[in-house]
């Protein structure tokens, strides 16, 4: 049975799921904070349904000439384990309490992009340039989301959890409070950038970015994925930024196995050296006219002074927001 049929979802508020993760972070104990979008929902729904749209949506984020189908299998096999062992799971608050056709997914395309506008809070941004495929994965998500089985102990947040974090400053205090910092990223200049900016000792690994970003010879799944675990090796307790796609969340749990606390903050990583990979959430929730350029409060190579402002979410429904 369902924990959570209409996606009834207990989530914390922004500022309990941030001191969750500031009591994490000092403590030292292992802990794993994830956040589940379409994209893993499109490979948590893994199987004999799967559409050909599905694969190769993998493949420009994974980079392989050809998706095999198991590889497909096994990624998917240790992301149901890394949902399952996360402490905290970010989830869409837009999909929260709203409830959809359990046959969605078999009506027509128009119907399914209707529905899920007409049912969900999906931000209006969204609404104006979402696709009949995009809208598919959205409803993917919402019906991975309600038959998990979660564990009593989990806890759940907004998935947009790590914008908080950037945004009100709280990243900042606790980069502040540690010593050492693992970083998880296609980024390679960010170890010099934040070891700089925060005067921390960093341990960079480096995965490719998405195939569809920058194509490459460098395949993520399943070159990397399959060598990275050796790689992890970070001393139990400290804090590790993740920020690697889908795969990143299997790379959570195998930190938080370790002993490290690992948080993802996916598109942070983007945001902290000036690349808008977010339009869309740079324009509903900083009013940045385009979404095409991130406001310099939030990159890290330019000096920033929080001083207890906070830069409001406008895309927040009031229900839900502290």
């Amino acid at each position: 049975m369902p924990v959570y049929p209409a996606c009834e979802f207990p989530l914390l508020s922004d500022s309990q799921a941030i001191d969750r993760v500031q009591n994490a972070v000092a403590d030292g104990e292992p802990f794993s904070l994830i956040r589940l979008g379409d994209g893993e929902a499109v490979l948590l729904s893994f199987g004999e349904d799967m559409w050909l749209q599905d694969l190769a949506y993998l493949h420009s984020h994974w980079g392989a000439e050809r998706v095999r189908l198991r590889d497909v299998g096994q990624v998917k096999q240790d992301l149901e384990k890394a949902v399952q062992g996360a402490d905290v799971v970010g989830i869409r608050d837009d999909l929260v309490n709203t409830t959809l056709p359990p046959d969605l997914l078999q009506r027509s395309a128009t119907e399914v992009r209707d529905t899920v506008i007409s049912a969900t809070r999906i931000r209006q941004e969204e609404v104006e340039n979402l696709k009949a495929i995009g809208a598919r994965r959205l409803a993917l998500l919402h019906q991975v989301l309600r038959t998990i089985e979660w564990s009593e102990n989990q806890q759940f947040c907004s998935a947009w959890i790590h914008w908080e974090l950037l945004a009100t400053g709280a990243l900042n205090r606790i980069l502040d409070e540690v010593n050492e910092v693992g970083l998880v990223t296609s980024r390679p200049e960010l170890g010099e950038l934040v070891a700089r900016r925060f005067n921390v000792r960093t341990s960079t690994v480096i995965v490719p970015d998405k195939h569809v970003v920058v194509p490459g010879p460098g395949e993520h799944v399943p070159d990397r994925f399959r060598n990275i675990r050796s790689e992890l090796d970070f001393p139990a307790g400290t804090l590790v930024l993740v920020g690697a796609g889908i795969p990143g969340k299997v790379y959570c749990q195998w930190l938080k196995e370790s002993g490290c606390v690992a948080l993802d903050v996916g598109s942070i990583f983007d945001a902290w050296v000036g690349r808008a990979s977010r339009p869309m959430v740079l324009k509903s929730r900083f009013n940045i006219t385009e979404g095409d350029r991130v406001p310099s409060d939030l990159q890290i190579h330019v000096p920033t002074s929080y001083g207890g402002r906070r830069l409001i979410p406008r895309w927040k429904p009031s229900n839900l927001a502290d």
